[in-house]
């Protein structure tokens, strides 16, 4: 039994790793077999997911349905630039000529030697890496964690990084890797470590570099030169290709799987034709909302979570916060990058161990439900679309427009909750708390001087 009495803990939780897995390999092992054997099947198959499959007139690398496609792009940059080719501009070695639009640093990185042709053998090795790695990451140890890592496990968001081997499943490895070290002494730099060097590959994964608040503050301001002086060098050596790279930027689409911030404001104004200044006010209402939420949360269930961030299943859970609090405020993200919220999967799943009864228990619960709808909410989309299809039009729109508005609403709980996480660990972490002892330090000798 994976829970009760009888069986040790250790035992129990290798028990539920190795079910996990398993659901893992026969579910996305039946989908390569399905690629192989029928691709009729294989391409209805992911579309129910939400996943289109690419279209493509011609892929040297693959058969249809065109896999991996986003490493494909990657690797394609450096076959185009190491003849010569500048790949800010034009990309004819890409099945569809996209140019360089992540890090320059990915153009320069030796990746001819795997080179496009090779995409099929670089996406099942980058996707086994990553199933081999996700139960060491959600490490359920009942049938209620197996069946929620299960479901976040073979979700939408999942599904659709890995059938296209995207980017994000490259730096999901990196940070996860670094999350499962021991995170006490020097171990804990390898997390900085990968937000410093994952940073200069995809830009957001700087962003970890918050955990550096649970330092103290002589440590946290060296780790903040350290990167400043990265950057200045980065930026002093790619700023042409920054500046070609910025404006390669995909374009985003409000209606198909994309989620950030400025979602809803700007598509309204946009269907009810009103100018951009009453989108950004309301971007700043809805910030204003969020904010106040995520407050009110924290200062809610700030006892109960207080302590305990240094376990690896916490830092887990600030990862994901950090990572997806911080790309749905400040850009529009893929649906793909939605992978970050395994994270949260694997943190909400720890903290909520033996306090399922308490008011952090149900917060968390609710927390775990939101995480799994945005992990799957492009699914649903795609099935109403496909029911709506048949309807009028009138009906159509409607039903679309309620759907959109309440995907909305349910990021905007889902962001409010991660952020009140967020602002828990903050308030309690080690340079804030070193801030706050020097503040009330001078207000003390103010007013006995005073």
């Amino acid at each position: 039994m994976l829970a009760g009495g009888g069986a040790a803990p250790s035992r129990r939780g290798w028990l539920a790793c190795t079910l996990l897995f398993l659901i893992l390999l026969l579910f996305y092992g039946g989908l390569v077999a399905l690629w192989f054997l029928d691709h009729g099947l294989y391409a209805r198959l992911i579309h129910w997911w939400g996943v289109d499959y690419v279209h493509a007139s011609y892929a040297g690398y693959a058969r249809w349905p065109v896999p991996f496609f986003d490493i494909e792009g990657v690797l394609s940059w450096a076959d185009c630039s190491r003849r010569g080719v500048d790949v800010y501009l034009h990309n004819p070695c890409d099945i569809l000529n996209r140019p360089a639009n992540y890090s320059p640093l990915l153009v320069d990185l030796p990746l001819n030697w795997v080179g496009a042709r090779n995409t099929v053998a670089a996406g099942f090795f980058l996707d086994g890496l990553f199933l081999l790695l996700l139960p060491f990451v959600l490490r359920p140890k009942t049938w209620m964690d197996l069946a929620f890592g299960a479901a976040a496990g073979v979700s939408h968001g999942v599904l659709f990084a890995l059938e296209r081997a995207n980017f994000d499943i490259v730096i999901f490895i990196l940070v996860g890797l670094a999350a499962l070290a021991p995170q006490k002494g020097r171990s804990r730099l390898w997390l900085y470590g990968t937000a410093i060097g994952g940073g200069l590959l995809k830009f957001y994964p700087f962003t970890l570099l918050l955990l550096a608040a649970r330092e103290r503050l002589r440590i946290f301001f060296a780790l903040a030169a350290f990167t400043a002086l990265v950057l200045l060098g980065f930026m002093a050596h790619y700023h042409r290709e920054m500046a070609e790279v910025v404006t390669h930027l995909p374009p985003f689409t409000p209606w198909y799987d994309v989620f950030g911030l400025s979602v809803l404001p700007l598509e309204a104004a946009s269907l009810l034709g009103l100018p951009i200044a009453v989108a950004a006010g309301a971007v700043v209402l809805i910030l204003a909302g969020l904010a106040g939420v995520s407050m009110f949360l924290a200062k809610r269930h700030a006892s109960a979570l207080s302590s305990g961030w240094g376990g690896r299943s916490q830092v887990m859970l600030l990862c994901g916060s950090i990572l997806i609090v911080t790309c749905y405020l400040l850009q529009l993200n893929i649906g793909y990058r939605t992978v970050f919220l395994l994270f949260v999967v694997a943190g909400v799943t720890d903290l909520r161990r033996g306090r399922e009864q308490s008011a952090v228990g149900r917060m968390l619960l609710w927390t775990m439900v939101l995480t799994l709808v945005c992990l799957w909410i492009e699914a649903g989309r795609v099935a109403l679309v496909d029911w709506l299809h048949a309807q009028d039009a009138s009906m159509r729109n409607a039903a679309y427009i309620t759907f959109f508005v309440l995907r909305e609403a349910v990021w905007w709980c889902e962001i409010a909750l991660l952020g009140g996480v967020l602002l828990i660990f903050g308030r309690g972490s080690a340079s804030v708390l070193e801030i706050e002892g020097w503040l009330n330090s001078r207000i003390r000798e103010r007013r006995r001087f005073g």
